[in-house]
Parts: C-alpha cells; structure tokens; sequence
C-alpha cells in the first residue's frame, strides 16, 4: 500500500451505511475481550488463497469489519497490500499494535466502509454480512461494488441456515428471514438468498462448508458457513 494511503479516506454520500448504534455495540465487544476469536485467520483467508493461488500476491486488498486484524495480517503476509477497516477504535488499535509487532505492512484505519474512497483488486468481508440487517446488507452490497476495480474479486463468509450452533438461538427478529438477536443480530443465509444478493457479480464458487472456531478462553464453536467468489464484470 502507497505510503499515502490516507488518499483512500474521505467523506461521500455513503458514509455512515451500518445502523447508528453499531459502533457502540462492536466497541464493547471488543473492550469486554480484546481477542473475542482466535488470533489464527478465518478460513475465509484459505478459501481465498484456494481460489487464486499464486494470482493473489500483490493485489490491493480492502478488508471491510477487520476488527482486530487476524485475516488482514495473514493476507499481508501472503504479499497483498491490506487496508483493513473496522467501526471499533479499540480493535483497530489492537490490529495497529499486532502490525507493529510483526513489522506487517498492512494498515488499518477506524472507518465506516461508506468513508473508503478508491478502488481495489479485492474486497473482503468475513464474518460481517451476517450481522447487518437487509437494509444494511442491501447498502453494503451495493458500496462493495463500488470500491471494486472492474474484474475484482469479492471474497465472503457468512453463516449458514445449517448451522448447527447458533441458527434458531434467540429471538426473531420482525418481518427479517432466518434472523435472531440475542447479544447480537444474527442472519443465516441460504444458497438462494446469496445467488440473488449477489446477482449483479459473476459467482465463480459458492461453497457451504464446517468448520471449527476456536474462541478466547478455550471453547470451540462448531459452523457451518457459506464461502463465496464473485467478480464485478
């Protein structure tokens, strides 16, 4: 990433695009546990390194939720050029701590992904789609393609209707398909609802796949999510 990269941030009329509360919320996420997950990457990263292989290194790479910057270093470390950004301050400042202690070159900054102006080779969201309602799921699709250079890739993991820990836990939420709230908001996709979402992209893989999640403090989640490529045309 060029050494100017703040040339990537300013204001536009998509600013502010996740509810209003969302920054409070993921803010006492984070202060209430710092590492809420493991400090290994999601398998989004090794879906992704599984999809463009050697193609990967050197492109320009857009992580949208990175919190506390466990798949932005990993990416970093495979030759991408990384900005991670987050809505929480204090992960951010945890993922610029980690960066500087591993001398990583990739970079952060405590930004709404509506406040990101440029474009990139490559857009990628794990674990975030699946914590906004379908207003914000609808403006996030539509900024994604957005900051995508023609012929980029979108890299998303999103929990699945077959997961077997949290799918049905807690309360559904009014007139929102598959979705529940208990600490959070929670929607689960299915096959259908993704290929629809995302129908303005040419889909290259769709993959609904397990996994285990290891959490701070030695509990193991067990998943099940759906792992998507698409390309803008």
């Amino acid at each position: 990433m060029p050494a100017a990269t703040i040339g990537f941030f300013s204001s536009s009329t998509n600013a502010n695009w996740m509810r209003p509360d969302a920054s409070d919320e993921w803010t006492r996420l984070y202060a209430s546990n710092p590492a809420t997950w493991s400090q290994q990457p999601t398998p989004l990263f090794y879906f992704m390194l599984e999809q463009l292989g050697d193609r990967a290194r050197g492109l320009s790479v857009l992580e949208a939720g990175c919190g506390y910057g466990r798949d932005a270093l990993a990416l970093a470390d495979h030759g991408m050029q990384v900005l991670g950004v987050d809505v929480a301050g204090n992960a951010i400042a945890a993922a610029q701590g980690r960066a500087e202690q591993r001398k990583s070159p990739a970079e952060f900054a405590c930004l709404d992904l509506g406040e990101v102006e440029g474009t990139f080779d490559v857009v990628y969201a794990a674990n975030l789609y699946q914590v906004m309602d379908a207003e914000t799921r609808s403006r996030f699709r539509r900024i994604v393609y957005g900051l995508l250079r023609p012929r980029g890739f979108f890299f998303l993991m999103s929990l699945s209707t077959s997961d077997p820990d949290d799918f049905g836990r807690g309360v559904p939420v009014p007139n929102e398909e598959n979705t529940f709230r208990r600490e959070k908001l929670l929607h689960f996709c299915t096959e259908e609802e993704l290929r629809g979402d995302f129908g303005t992209f040419e889909i290259h893989a769709l993959k609904e796949r397990a996994y285990d999640e290891p959490h701070a403090g030695g509990a193991v989640h067990h998943h099940i999510s759906w792992f998507l490529m698409a390309r803008k045309p």
